[in-house]
């Protein structure tokens, strides 16, 4: 159904195979948001599907179109709901958190029921097609920077559903005073852990290990780590 500018999104995860990075093979998923009524997307490629991603890109989609969606639409996913019985939804704590920081609501679509989110599954076979098909890969920038630049010149260049005379970036255009603004910071999506090092001094995460200082032996330590850094 048609729905008026500013007033939902959706969202959702798409596998796009595996990738080798050195001597480890990667999963390389892609989060993509879409704005119902002009089909202005967002798109980012990482390498894992964890909730910190998935909170990751929201922001990132935020910030880049200028604003949040009234409503966002999800798929079901083990991150969002951990839960759910019937109609009663249990929601993860961090995902509430980031509706509360942005200021939208938020539905997750039926288990199995597709179709309830038909916009963001279109784009991500768009994605598929027009983008990633054929493309050489050797680091996430090598996918994320040209995937922003096919987004601002053929994504958004298409024609709009709803009028083809129009394009998706000139009804953006007519669509971005209505979504909601945005706070004065960023939502932190940092990835917080707790871990102690063996004798050897090392601690391993996400298929890498780091050295500690020796006062650090025998005692629980706190990983905090963003897509850029680990302390």
């Amino acid at each position: 159904p048609r729905t008026s500018p500013g007033e939902r999104a959706q969202a959702d995860w798409a596998h796009f195979g595996e990738v080798a990075i050195g001597r480890a093979r990667r999963r390389l998923s892609g989060f993509v948001l879409t704005l119902s009524y002009s089909r202005a997307l967002w798109l980012e490629f990482f390498f894992d599907q964890s909730l910190e991603n998935f909170l990751l890109g929201h922001v990132h989609a935020f910030h880049d179109l200028g604003g949040a969606p009234r409503r966002l639409e999800t798929d079901h996913l083990r991150s969002v709901v951990p839960e759910r019985r019937g109609d009663s939804i249990h929601f993860h704590p961090r995902y509430l958190e980031l509706s509360a920081h942005y200021h939208f609501a938020t539905r997750p679509c039926n288990p199995g029921a597709g179709w309830e989110k038909g916009r963001v599954e279109r784009t991500i076979q768009y994605v598929r097609h027009s983008f990633f098909a054929a493309r050489p890969f050797t680091t996430l920038e090598d996918f994320n920077r040209p995937a922003r630049e096919w987004r601002a010149h053929v994504a958004h260049q298409r024609p709009w559903p709803g009028d083809d005379s129009r394009t998706v970036a000139q009804v953006f255009e007519e669509e971005k005073p209505r979504l909601l603004p945005l706070p004065a910071h960023p939502f932190s999506c940092d990835l917080v852990r707790t871990l102690s090092a063996d004798k050897t001094l090392w601690v391993r995460f996400d298929l890498n290990d780091y050295s500690v200082p020796p006062r650090a032996l025998g005692r629980a330590l706190t990983l905090v780590a963003s897509p850029t850094h680990v302390r």
